[in-house]
């Protein structure tokens, strides 16, 4: 008996949620390549003049391989590749052991390459084999009359490239899985036409796949314009995996004790919602729970995924959430295992290959991988399913450990942590503050090392006495906010306790050379001001700044002609530090071949040359015959001094520094404009000193440095602006 859902007779919530979510699984649009082929410009493969029940025989039937073969020929001058030339088209079928493809030599073996690439790419990434070889294509049309006719593969089989070495030729075999009709040709017929398409056929024999193509000419007999290309075929990439999904998903599949408004699961999720189902008593401890005994954690496991595993162990449903690297993994692999010791199955799926191989690495470096059986990529094919079921069954049944033994163990461990766990968390004394407090509060203020303050043992001081000594602490600490840090005081340091009569005569003369050191340096900070026509330092900290500004001001360049040193040296000092790269790449090459060639190499078109010499001077029988080596020869030898370039590889060496060089003059040409917005005048083009602009350029972003550090007198403000 099986379920038949009506949504105007049965109007469960359940049942209308899952037809949604069902709709949009489904993609019946003309985006869908299963509906509408189309060839890709970069990857996949078209088959021409060859027999799809020829093919079929040799891929299933013989469970063979075939290469492929150009029927286009290469333009002239194209390079050799790992392809044999093949025959040409002639209209009947050329499958021998290689099947004829449209394209030429070059074009067949980027399209194989791209191909393979994207294959394997999908399988690791997705689990998933898309390639196919679609064998047939329904040529159908929509009902409006302007429409285009559109194709859509008729028998798609799973299919895999291989080649033996990178110089070996390409080879298509049927991958290991069944070959199936186009299911969503099927749905999309039979919902927008009302033609049925056998879905699930017998594909053994070559009268199966002739019984096929019979029945979806049938079907579509009495549209105008559509029709059965047996013939057609084509290696792409098709993927149908959300509708089998829609399949899985119709309730009319369901038995009808098992519909899906009786799952409780479906029905949480569409419904009803998870209300607390008893799961595990929150006012008991995790310990009381989860005893060692029963537990089978093979991995560490923190408070919060214990009570995860609890959770799941008394039945209930959960999402877990957490960021990278917080043990979801560990989590899942110690679920697997408790449930696997219960005695159940479990199914662990993943959008992502990458997590499924992480949860089975851990299991099988703990030495629980026998318990895995891989069904993604190339392990979902029936002969590794099959192998690795022998060989796990072969293996036999794993010998347990002593469970006593390590019960009791784990009994009396747990026991000590427990204790220190009570023991941090139980206030010390009459303080009321547990160690695990006083430890946290140490961490925030993280000293360097713990002071040791004399008196009666703190552990016996009740809350109040603890609250006086806190008020004096903070109370030293604002004096000390106060007067600074005593070490740094004027008086740090002073041990006299008396006031001898010749103590006042050295005081005071040292208070004579201090004052007269004094007023040298404030005159000589004067005439420093005056030189720059600004106010003079009123105290020792604009005394430094002004002697910050002489230290530029000796340093600075010759500055005539330059703009002034404005805020782009500091916010984008690149354009400029390019330009003078430039000049440099360009100064030194040219110094380098400037003895080797006369200056009339630098502007001469060489490029010419440098294609004639590359294409003729690789063989003495072209050097001896070629006309256009021999003037070019004579072209880049004219313009060279002793010793004079003879031989191809001399002469492309030649070139190639003369025409790096007219590189470097045109990229330092290109930056002229930027340059000179920051240089002025001193940007002298070519014959700039890449040297003395540079030696300016790190002077300007020192001085605009010192300016936004504040380290030069305020009064300078105007000068900076209108100096340079």
């Amino acid at each position: 008996m099986r379920y038949t859902f009506n949504p105007m007779a049965d109007p469960d919530p359940v049942l209308a949620s899952l037809l949604k979510s069902r709709l949009e699984l489904l993609d019946l649009s003309l985006r869908n390549p299963l509906l509408n082929y189309r060839p890709s410009v970069r990857r996949g493969v078209e088959i021409v003049d060859e027999k799809s029940a020829q093919v079929f025989d040799a891929l299933l039937l013989q469970e063979g391989s075939l290469r492929f073969h150009h029927t286009k020929e290469s333009a002239p001058g194209a390079e050799e590749d790992e392809f044999t030339p093949g025959t040409l088209g002639t209209g009947e079928a050329n499958l021998a052991s290689s099947l004829a493809t449209p394209y030429t030599r070059e074009t067949l073996g980027e399209r194989l390459r791209e191909t393979h690439a994207d294959a394997w790419l999908s399988l690791q990434e997705r689990g998933a084999n898309t390639l196919f070889l679609a064998l047939g294509m329904l040529r159908w049309r929509e009902e409006e009359p302007s429409t285009p006719d559109r194709l859509a593969p008729i028998l798609l089989v799973p299919a895999k490239l291989e080649r033996k070495s990178a110089r070996a030729q390409w080879a298509l075999a049927a991958a290991d899985e069944d070959p199936g009709v186009n299911l969503s040709l099927a749905e999309k017929l039979r919902a927008a036409y009302g033609l049925s398409l056998p879905v699930d056929p017998p594909l053994e024999t070559l009268e199966d796949l002739e019984k096929l193509f019979a029945a979806v000419e049938h079907a579509v007999a009495e549209r105008p314009g559509w029709g059965v290309m047996r013939d057609r075929m084509a290696l792409g990439f098709f993927g149908f995996g959300k509708f089998l999904m829609y399949r899985d998903l119709d309730p009319a599949n369901w038995p009808a004790e098992r519909s899906p408004a009786r799952h409780d699961v479906l029905a949480g999720l569409l419904r009803d919602g998870f209300r607390d189902r008893g799961g595990v008593d929150a006012t008991k401890s995790l310990d009381v729970v989860r005893p060692p005994g029963p537990t089978m954690e093979v991995m560490d496991c923190d408070s919060s995924q214990a009570e995860a595993l609890a959770e799941v162990a008394a039945g209930r449903h959960l999402v877990i959430q957490g960021p990278p690297g917080t043990g979801k993994s560990q989590t899942i692999s110690n679920l697997i295992a408790e449930a696997v010791y219960a005695g159940k199955k479990v199914l662990f799926v993943a959008e992502k290959l990458a997590a499924l191989e992480v949860v089975e690495r851990r299991l099988r470096n703990i030495g629980l991988g026998e318990l895995c059986l891989e069904l993604h990529s190339d392990k979902s094919s029936k002969k590794e399913v099959t192998s690795e079921l022998a060989r796990t069954l072969a293996s036999g049944r794993p010998e347990a450990p002593p469970e006593a033994a390590l019960v009791e163990g784990l009994e009396a461990l747990r026991a000590r942590l427990n204790a220190h766990a009570t023991a941090v968390g139980t206030p010390v004394g009459s303080s009321g503050l547990a160690p695990f407090d006083a430890v946290g509060r140490l961490e925030r203020l993280r000293p360097k090392a713990l002071p040791r303050v004399p008196g009666a043992p703190m552990a016996e001081w009740p809350a109040a006495r603890f609250e006086e000594a806190l008020d004096r602490v903070e109370d030293l600490a604002a004096k000390l906010a106060e007067i600074g840090t005593p070490a740094r005081h004027p008086f740090d340091g002073c041990g006299l306790t008396e006031w001898l009569p010749g103590d006042r005569e050295k005081i005071d003369a040292a208070l004579a050379a201090a004052a007269a050191a004094t007023r040298a340096a404030r005159d000589a900070a004067a005439e420093l001001a005056k030189a720059f026509g600004a106010e003079p330092a009123r105290d020792a900290g604009e005394l430094e700044a002004w002697l910050r500004v002489a230290a530029l001001a000796t340093a600075a360049p010759d500055l005539g002609g330059v703009p002034p040193i404005g805020e782009s040296w500091t916010k984008n000092p690149t354009p400029f530090t390019q330009a003078v790269a430039a000049l440099k790449t360009l100064t030194t090459r040219r110094e380098k071949w400037g003895s080797r060639v006369i200056p009339q190499a630098w502007t001469a078109d060489l490029l010419q040359a440098r294609g004639d010499i590359n294409a003729d001077g690789s063989s003495w029988l072209k050097r001896l015959f070629s006309g256009r080596y021999k003037a070019a020869k004579r072209l880049v030898q004219g313009l060279s001094r002793p010793p004079i370039p003879k031989g191809p590889i001399e002469l492309l060496e030649t070139v190639d520094a003369v025409l790096e060089v007219q590189a470097a003059t045109k990229d330092v040409e290109a930056r002229a404009a930027s340059a000179r917005a920051y240089v002025g005048e001193k940007w002298k083009g070519a014959d700039s000193s890449y040297e003395e602009l540079g030696g300016l350029g790190d002077w300007a972003m020192k001085f605009r440095a010192a300016v936004l550090e504040g380290n030069l007198p305020p009064t300078l403000g105007g000068w900076v602006v209108g100096a340079w």
